[in-house]
């Protein structure tokens, strides 16, 4: 086996390492993108996760952060009441 057969050897070898290459840095660039428009894809696809249904009143943030820190303080199932049915 002289040079010229060893030479067509390596050739190949570099080609489908190359060729695997290629396709591992492709499925890493194609899962790149996705990932980069992770939250554009999600309302596209799920539109309804994104509107707020709410039924009671606006309460104003003030309200909503002292309610917050009574929660933290006793604890979530003492401080929020339960919602009237």
């Amino acid at each position: 086996m002289g040079l010229p057969g060893m030479r067509s050897i390596l050739v190949l070898q570099h080609r489908w390492f190359g060729l695997a290459a290629a396709l591992f840095l492709f499925i890493a660039g194609l899962t790149g993108a996705v990932i980069a428009f992770d939250h554009e894809l999600d309302a596209a696809l799920n539109p309804q996760f994104f509107l707020a249904r709410s039924s009671g009143p606006v309460r104003p943030a003030l309200a909503l952060a002292l309610a917050l820190a009574l929660a933290d303080a006793l604890g979530f199932d003492q401080a929020m009441p339960s919602p009237a049915c």
